[in-house]
């Protein structure tokens, strides 16, 4: 079965689904730190969502807010069930690389999801056009694998607290 991307579509029970599905893949297993399924519902009511589907099956995604003042994306969540594991990097550093205006080798896919995150930030901007010039995510410290995936990205620790580490990327 072919999987497609789309933008808001997925209800709340199947954010709630795949969130259950993947809980022990986080670090610690996200359950025993949220509730997930307030998340679920938070989420699907005001989050910005890209969401990858096999069928009708949720099995990815990148969930954000957009701070039209500061002009930042926070990231607060990125999930893919394990089986679909290696196909998100790709997708990750073609969406950085498209935010910073670099468009150069960057698939027709990923060019098409990148401008189609702007169309949904400019919900949220109209009549101004979206501009992001930071993306923030937030990890537990207890992940150090992720932390070090996002600095090979380019992230940079902005703050360290008790339980989770902030990081920052200048487009």
């Amino acid at each position: 079965m072919t999987a497609t991307y789309s933008f808001n579509k997925a209800l709340e029970q199947q954010i709630k689904d795949h969130l259950w599905r993947v809980a022990d893949d986080y670090k610690p297993p996200l359950h025993t730190y949220v509730d997930i399924d307030e998340y679920a519902k938070k989420l699907a009511s005001s989050a910005i969502r890209l969401e990858y589907f096999s069928g009708e099956n949720l099995i990815g995604l990148m969930a954000g807010y957009y701070n039209v003042e500061k002009q930042f994306l926070f990231i607060t969540n990125f999930s893919l069930e394990r089986v679909h594991r290696g196909q998100g990097m790709e997708l990750v550093v073609g969406l950085l690389r498209f935010l910073s205006g670099d468009h150069k080798n960057i698939s027709p896919e990923i060019q098409k999801i990148g401008s189609q995150i702007l169309t949904v930030l400019a919900e949220d901007t109209a009549p101004r056009k979206p501009v992001v010039k930071t993306i923030h995510t937030e990890v537990r410290n207890d992940n150090q694998k992720l932390i070090s995936f996002y600095e090979k990205l380019g992230f940079k620790i902005d703050k360290i607290q008790d339980e989770s580490t902030y990081l920052i990327i200048d487009l």
